[in-house]
């Protein structure tokens, strides 16, 4: 197991290393002076935006760009902003809110998507089985932008059932709401994949056999079917962390909440390349990570799964 932890840590390092490098060449190569973009109409004389550049290093060629910054990140330090604020102080002061938002998120996933996936798999072709299939094709359609803005203005604006924004505020009345939209469409899929899986197991060799030998039939669900079905589902989950990330962009700036990817927005306004590679830089890290977790697991959830030599 330790090998093959190992191993999997290796393999971690290009994928870090590329994405890095093709994010940090979208934001750094574009055409245009951020320099002059951030200072507008009030520009300096060019001796003191050379002095702007070499400060941040954009005065170097790209790739000796790049190396500078990963040396720093290796260290620790993800930069530097315009304004001269650590984007690790920014990571620091926002990140708990954007985690506590997902948190919250993959709590609903598990036990919506989970728990209604594992009902209508057990109920097959039973009518709640056909609408639940249509409700979860319906939400998986509608883009978090668009339900994000629909749920504020109906249940925040005109009913006034929820906070229509969070702002500061963390707690879960404020948070449950953007959680669950955020939530939304991994919801409908987590649900619709646990439904096949179930209903696939269900006729697998190994559960007809535990049945002929006499196996009560809640032994055979809990330990042949439910714990065997779990696989594909604990996969897309740990998928889903990394995505959750991505989308609380969307959301976190719909609903105003002081997280993560809402400096990442106020970032590529701003056009502040360093904290916009170092944000994405720490989603990678967070989805490399989760997906070496859900390897591991694999081995829990079922045991004729032996990691190579």
């Amino acid at each position: 197991m330790v090998k093959y932890i190992l191993k999997r840590c290796l393999q971690a390092l290009p994928v870090l290393f590329g994405a890095t490098f093709l994010v940090y060449g979208l934001v750094f190569l574009q055409p245009g002076d951020p320099i002059r973009a951030l200072c507008g109409q009030h520009c300096p004389n060019e001796a003191g935006l050379d002095i702007i550049r070499a400060r941040y290093n954009l005065d170097k060629p790209f790739i000796l760009q790049y190396l500078l910054y990963m040396k720093n990140l290796l260290l620790g330090d993800f930069g530097t902003t315009f304004s001269g604020r650590s984007v690790s102080d920014i990571i620091a002061t926002s990140m708990p809110n954007t985690i506590h938002l997902g948190l919250i998120a993959i709590a609903f996933e598990i036990i919506l998507g989970v728990g209604i996936g594992i009902i209508v798999g057990i109920r097959r072709g039973s009518f709640f089985d056909s609408s639940i299939l249509v409700i979860t094709l319906i939400l998986i359609s509608i883009p978090t932008f668009v339900l994000g803005f629909v749920c504020q203005l109906v249940f925040g604006m005109n009913l006034g059932i929820v906070p229509p924004t969070v702002g500061s505020s963390t707690d879960f009345e404020h948070m449950y709401m953007p959680a669950l939209i955020l939530a939304t469409g991994s919801i409908a899929s987590i649900c619709r994949l646990t439904r096949n899986s179930i209903q696939d197991n269900s006729y697998a060799d190994h559960v007809r056999t535990s049945y002929a030998k006499g196996l009560p039939r809640y032994q055979v669900t809990l330990r042949h079917i439910f714990r065997n079905s779990m696989i594909p589902v604990v996969t897309y989950i740990g998928a889903d962390l990394g995505a959750l990330m991505g989308g609380a962009v969307l959301t976190e700036t719909i609903f105003n909440i002081q997280g993560i990817g809402n400096q990442l927005y106020a970032a590529i306004q701003r056009g502040e390349g360093t904290t916009v590679v170092s944000i994405i830089t720490l989603f990678v890290i967070i989805f490399v990570v989760t997906n070496i977790v859900v390897d591991i697991l694999y081995a829990v959830l079922d045991p004729r799964i032996r990691y190579g030599k």
